[in-house]
């Protein structure tokens, strides 16, 4: 896991810039899925979910630091729990929005926030789309599934001069997908 970059000019003999990550919370593993490959008795967390939130800082050593937060989706809402039933979880943004976090949406991003150190720069919070499902295929060891994704529109926030903060919202962009 990468935890820090420095960029030298070797040149110019400038100051090097130093680009930490951070992790704050640990990462996520889902159950497998089923796939009829591995017996479900011998099926384990074993899928690689990621971490929800990763931070960023840049700047020179003893300077100013650009901070840029992510979260993520992970697609942990139905994973199984060691006694049978299934988790709900969803994620939470800065601002206490809350989204289920869907197995289709894994990987793709909440929240986006840049930062001059603790001060908030920008903010876009995307809400995501999922469709009903688009194909299905069923076998003897279980049901697959397929689903289209879109942004369904985004609220962005722009800090100004004095810590105040500027609130828009896009409208929804998604569109009814065209049926092929």
């Amino acid at each position: 896991m990468v935890q820090q970059v420095a960029e030298s000019d070797l040149v110019s003999g400038t100051e090097p810039v130093i680009t930490q990550v951070q992790y704050p919370n640990p990462p996520s593993w889902r159950h497998d899925d089923e796939d009829g490959l591995v017996p479900i008795g011998q099926k384990t967390w074993a899928q690689w979910r990621g971490y929800d939130l990763v931070r960023t800082l840049k700047g020179n050593a003893g300077g100013p630091q650009t901070v840029s937060e992510s979260r993520y989706f992970r697609g942990m809402d139905g994973d199984l729990k060691a006694d049978g039933s299934h988790k709900s979880v969803s994620i939470t943004d800065s601002t206490g929005g809350t989204a289920p976090d869907q197995v289709a949406l894994a990987g793709t991003t909440r929240e986006q926030d840049t930062l001059n150190g603790a001060q908030l720069v920008s903010r876009t919070i995307t809400d995501p789309w999922v469709s009903a499902p688009t194909a299905t295929s069923v076998k003897a060891w279980g049901t697959t599934s397929a689903y289209q994704t879109q942004q369904a529109g985004n609220h962005q926030a722009e800090g100004l001069d004095g810590g105040a903060v500027r609130q828009r919202a896009r409208p929804p962009t998604r569109t009814t997908p065209t049926a092929y």
